[in-house]
């Protein structure tokens, strides 16, 4: 998976309890989640969030976009406009799901991982 967002926005507190508990819930299915923030914030205010909130999976902070109208080079890559954005990702590397609403995240990860 591949969750977009930007620790100023309010809503990712309750997108990283429900992360984590995915990834909780997947360990014996290698379900991995690698997050994008955006571009542009400060690393260590960033790393203490991180702390602070106890995310188990990976962050990666954003380079700038091109394109202005984007908050980084990956979110403007995926054309993630909005926050927080998951997307599934399959084994092979094929795009299963974009802008996975939260209510439809457990059935989207249980399909992408029936695909052989």
């Amino acid at each position: 998976m591949l969750a977009f967002w930007d620790s100023a926005d309010g809503s990712w507190a309750e997108f990283v309890r429900y992360l984590n508990a995915v990834l909780s819930r997947h360990q014996e299915s290698n379900v991995e989640i690698i997050s994008i923030h955006s571009a542009g914030a400060d690393i260590t205010a960033l790393k203490q969030f991180i702390s602070d909130r106890a995310i188990k999976f990976r962050v990666a902070l954003d380079n700038p976009a091109t394109n202005k109208m984007y908050k980084g080079a990956t979110f403007e890559k995926y054309t993630v406009r909005t926050v927080p954005s998951l997307y599934i990702v399959d084994r092979a590397g094929k795009m299963r799901y974009q802008d996975v609403p939260l209510r439809a995240v457990e059935e989207a990860v249980k399909a992408t991982l029936a695909v052989k």
